[in-house]
């Protein structure tokens, strides 16, 4: 399928970045909208658009969508509590999910981690799991969920945790089973990237093993 209109959530994120260079690289794409808060430089063949999370319904696309794609995520540090963190990778996901549906898209893309669970102990895991749960419901046709495991690459804020892990790893790299290996950011965008060019309709979940296959 070509000339499809696509939006992507997360668009100046880790992920995100890299995503969007790929769709507005590819042939496959019409029109590919970054939905962003506010103006930025966006890679040539994506167009930002504004909005506000708190009332993206307020805000439709030029066209009818054929696909999204999210990014969002944030750290419990970063968003400084759980409440607000579960704004982020909960609220704001769905709520872009049910924008893009309504607005015509039928095959939707999101990442979340490696362990997501809605029964999980740990409140990170859950609010994966609990927000995969909801996506499944809301009646797309095709819906991808990616689990990476610690994911590398150049970020803009300093996350000393995940650098220490990602030096850590780095050195223990070819023992760690695939299925919990870190993988650069830019893998899973091209993993996210391959599997929106499958027609095929469905659930899938894309664990870290098969991201590293598929972008390999």
């Amino acid at each position: 399928m070509e000339n499809k209109q696509a939006a992507v959530a997360g668009a100046t994120g880790l992920t995100g970045s890299y995503l969007c260079q790929l769709l507005g690289k590819s042939d496959a794409y019409a029109k590919v909208w970054a939905l962003v808060r506010r103006e930025t430089d966006l890679p040539q063949g994506v167009s930002p658009l504004l909005v506000d999370w708190e009332h993206i319904e307020a805000t439709p696309p030029d066209a009818p969508l054929d696909e999204a794609f999210c990014c969002l995520g944030t750290t419990m540090k970063k968003a400084g509590s759980k409440e607000a963190f579960r704004k982020v990778d909960h609220d704001y996901v769905l709520a872009f999910a049910r924008w893009a549906y309504a607005h015509g898209c039928r095959r939707f893309f999101a990442v979340t981690a490696m362990g997501a669970d809605k029964r999980s102990v740990f409140f990170y895991n859950r609010v994966k799991g609990e927000v995969e749960e909801a996506l499944a419901q809301i009646g797309f046709e095709s819906l991808y969920i990616f689990r990476p495991s610690l994911l590398l690459g150049q970020r803009h804020e300093s996350r000393p945790a995940e650098q220490i892990s990602a030096r850590l790893s780095a050195f223990f790299r070819p023992l760690i089973p695939l299925r919990y290996r870190p993988v650069e950011a830019g893998r899973v965008a091209w993993a996210m990237y391959r599997c929106a060019q499958n027609p095929e309709k469905g659930k899938f979940i894309i664990e870290n093993d098969q991201i590293l296959k598929l972008s390999s």
